[in-house]
């Protein structure tokens, strides 16, 4: 099954706890008061993506997690 890809897209004030944020690739995307808690984000990337005033308590992210610009180096990423 081949993800989504989303760009540009602004969501505000949406609760993702009741429907699920859909699986894909995130490219310089805005959430504004959203609820992430306990949602499950692993696997989704997120790229230049905006986080202002969302919750994401107990939310499930990858051991690396993709919130990162593209080439940059995880600050605490374990030497392989």
């Amino acid at each position: 099954m081949e993800q989504e890809y989303i760009e540009e897209k602004t969501f505000d004030k949406i609760d993702f706890t009741q429907n699920p944020l859909t699986k894909g690739e995130y490219e310089s995307c805005a959430f504004i008061s959203c609820d992430f808690s306990n949602s499950n984000l692993a696997n989704i990337i997120f790229m230049e993506c905006e986080f202002e005033s969302c919750n994401l308590s107990m939310a499930k992210l990858n051991r690396r997690p993709h919130f990162a610009k593209m080439g940059e180096k995880y600050k605490n990423e374990d030497p392989d």
